[in-house]
């Protein structure tokens, strides 16, 4: 990323934590100087908005786009701009961040002949109904990259509980991504662990581990 300017979309299913991970990741980039652009493109299940950490991250630098009615946040109206379409063949470094299911996908038929370079990354929590088996997620993994015409390249694994993971917990959603990522030869890119699960590092397989110290959107699993 710091070489080379990227469009990264990220996709999922619902309460997989999409948007919590597009502003952790965003603020990542940031602090290592890079200007970031994120794209708030759910407007699907808006319970979770990155919209809503607005002045946090115009604040670390990064610029917010996707939504014409930013004014109004605490709005549920599907208001999408799609001014962020000048950004996807330029040297920028552009987060989308979609809503968790087909439907949200649908905002990417406008995009599908800007041909431009992206990377697809499917954020996953195997402890969610709609991917808790190898069998779900490879099956929504179809379905995504058949409804809306991008390739999934790479799984985010977002398998936790929060500060209610154990060790097991943890370790299987691992192993059962890794059987994905093998199966559909496409990487696994990391595991997110939270800054109190960090002594599970030395256990995990893959060891591309992104740290969360502060979570934005929730404080707990319950909320």
């Amino acid at each position: 990323m710091k070489e080379n300017y990227k469009v990264i979309i990220l996709t999922g299913g619902t309460g997989s934590g999409k948007t919590e991970f597009s502003i952790q990741y965003s603020l990542f980039l940031a602090k290592q100087g890079i200007k970031v652009n994120l794209v708030d493109l759910d407007v699907i299940n808006v319970y979770y908005r990155s919209r809503e950490s607005k002045n946090l991250l115009e604040k670390q630098g990064i610029k917010i786009w996707g939504s014409s009615n930013f004014n109004y946040n605490g709005s549920d109206l599907p208001a999408i701009s799609y001014g962020f379409e000048s950004l996807l063949n330029k040297k920028e470094n552009v987060i989308i961040d979609l809503a968790g299911n087909t439907n949200g996908l649908k905002l990417l038929t406008a995009l599908k002949n800007k041909n431009f370079k992206y990377d697809m990354w499917m954020i996953c929590n195997i402890y969610r109904e709609e991917t808790d088996s190898e069998e779900k997620i490879l099956s929504l993994i179809k379905e995504y990259e058949k409804f809306s015409n991008f390739k999934i390249t790479g799984i985010i694994n977002n398998s936790n509980f929060l500060e209610f993971s154990t060790e097991e917990d943890l370790l299987l959603g691992e192993k059962i991504l890794l059987n994905v990522s093998k199966k559909l030869n496409i990487p696994l890119i990391c595991t997110v662990l939270l800054e109190k699960n960090r002594e599970i590092q030395s256990k995990l397989r893959n060891k591309n581990i992104f740290f969360i110290n502060k979570l934005f959107n929730r404080k707990t699993w319950m909320e």
